[in-house]
């Protein structure tokens, strides 16, 4: 059975799951398990990540996470959800994440630390 039980960057769908373990919430933005990161939706509520753009979609994502880092909506020293939760808000491919993730390192706004996890850069200067 499947409900519509809000809306946070795009519907969010509830699946009564099988074995117990209480209800899963299954392939929308921002539906990931953690609280202070969440997808939001874009300009007049268009997804951040269109597969039909001519942009490839780990740049989409990697732009989308450069906006929020300029935008002071994730901190200097804040950590980032791990890969999977990551891809699971976008609704893309872990590798997609994790190449974002590489570009973002190669511009300079994140740190990864074996380990630790994946924090935003406190900016020079």
């Amino acid at each position: 059975m499947v409900t519509n039980v809000g809306r946070v960057g795009a519907a969010l769908r509830v699946r009564e799951g099988r074995g117990g373990g209480g209800p899963r919430r299954s392939g929308v933005l921002g539906a990931g398990r953690c609280p202070m990161f969440t997808v939001m939706a874009g300009e007049q509520g268009a997804a951040p990540v269109d597969p039909t753009r001519p942009v490839y979609v780990y740049m989409q994502v990697a732009d989308h996470i450069a906006a929020r880092v300029g935008a002071g909506e994730l901190p200097p020293g804040a950590r980032l959800p791990g890969e999977r939760d990551l891809a699971e808000e976008y609704g893309v491919a872990v590798g997609s994440v994790r190449r974002a993730v590489r570009e973002l390192r190669e511009r300079g706004l994140l740190v990864t630390l074996p380990a630790k996890g994946t924090f935003v850069v406190r900016p020079e200067g």
